[in-house]
């Protein structure tokens, strides 16, 4: 029975470790998205490296999970009252139960040292960030805020891969077909 156990054990690891294993990471790279901030009204798909979006001097790089903006260069340039960006239609690239579960500054650099997480506002598939509260903030160099982002998958429980279910099978019969083959221990009478 121990050899037999040792024989199925690494079945038996592999199934229960593939069984539990977490799905690969969301992310929004290859994603269209779409952002807009008063007249710019701009889609694109969201790729590694550099900005995906310069409009005048407003730049957006959206990542696997995080949104860059940035301004500049500029020298003493202010920006205009109620002023904000919507970033909007994120979804994460094969996991269509994914949604937006929280956003938060992670930095903010320059003019926009100020910035904070209330005023960021967020749904299941978009993020806004208020700049009212920079409206007449002397921007001097590159001023940027970066923004992270998580997900959480809603409404479909996780089902486990067939292969990594058979591999566990084949672990649970082995050991069934072994505890049957033994011969039964003699009686004592």
């Amino acid at each position: 029975m121990f050899r037999a156990f040792r024989v199925c054990l690494p079945f038996l690891l592999a199934g229960a470790v593939f069984v539990s294993a977490g799905a690969a990471k969301a992310t929004l790279i290859g994603d269209t998205v779409r952002v807009q901030m008063s007249s710019i009204d701009s889609t694109f798909v969201v790729a590694n490296g550099g900005p995906e979006l310069s409009v005048s001097s407003f730049h957006w790089d959206v990542e696997a999970a995080s949104i860059s903006f940035y301004f500049g260069p500029a020298f003493g340039f202010t920006l205009g009252a109620g002023l904000s960006f919507t970033v909007s239609e994120l979804d994460w690239v094969g996991f269509p139960n994914h949604v937006l579960s929280n956003a938060t500054i992670t930095s903010a650099t320059n003019g926009f040292s100020g910035a904070n997480d209330s005023m960021l506002s967020f749904d299941d598939h978009s993020v806004t960030m208020d700049l009212t509260s920079f409206a007449g903030v002397n921007l001097d160099g590159v001023p940027g805020i970066n923004i992270a982002l998580e997900s959480i998958e809603r409404g479909v429980p996780q089902i486990p891969e067939p292969s990594a279910l058979l591999v566990f099978g084949m672990g649970l019969a082995g050991l069934l077909a072994v505890r049957r083959r033994q011969p039964a221990p003699p009686t004592i009478t």
